[in-house]
């Protein structure tokens, strides 16, 4: 595993408040994203992981959870870490198939929702994923439908980012001072 000193510091800090709540409570920690494409920046990235318990966290998990994380993000401000709390039976499902779950996102937890649970993030985990606590990446059932996988991309390029690319265009528009953030210019150009 290819992880910068410092992204591991902060998971280790992570999973050893967790086992310090609930020993074997966290049974499966991964990564995917710019860290497991090794394109983290640690002035620009966040860290993005799923996190697996065996069952759905309860408010009282959750509550904890969200002691767990503001203990980190005071140990390191920053990158954020933003993640979701899944079980092993959730793995690969989409919104339409699961309940709505807890996440963690910019600072705040959260009791449900459905951030980051699409085909790209699956496809990340299956094809770049790394494994820091539980089974490796390669073990886990992580079926992908490439069909929905192409057609979720197509639709993000041609709302999201094709709508960001119009509010952007005019030279001195309030949106054209986003260009001057580097992590703007980053995602910009990528498109």
């Amino acid at each position: 595993m290819n992880i910068q000193p410092e992204i591991e510091t902060i998971l280790n800090r992570y999973i050893k408040l967790i086992d310090e709540y609930k020993q074997d409570w966290l049974e499966g920690l991964y990564v995917y994203g710019s860290i497991a494409l090794g394109d983290y920046s640690l002035s620009l990235s966040d860290i993005d992981f799923i996190a697996i318990t065996r069952e759905r966290l309860n408010a009282d998990e959750i509550r904890q959870m969200a002691i767990i994380h503001a203990k980190v993000r005071r140990f390191a401000p920053k990158p954020n870490m933003n993640g979701i709390y899944l079980t092993w039976e959730d793995i690969s499902k989409l919104p339409h198939e699961i309940a709505s779950f807890p996440y963690y996102c910019d600072g705040k937890m959260n009791r449900a929702g459905y951030f980051e649970l699409n085909p790209v993030t699956w496809y990340e985990m299956k094809h770049h994923g790394l494994a820091i606590v539980g089974p490796p990446v390669a073990e886990l059932d992580i079926p992908l439908d490439m069909n929905l996988f192409l057609s979720d991309m197509h639709e993000n390029l041609n709302t999201y980012w094709a709508n960001w690319i119009q509010r952007s265009t005019p030279f001195l528009s309030i949106h054209s001072f986003l260009l001057l953030n580097r992590a703007q210019i980053a995602w910009g150009y990528l498109v």
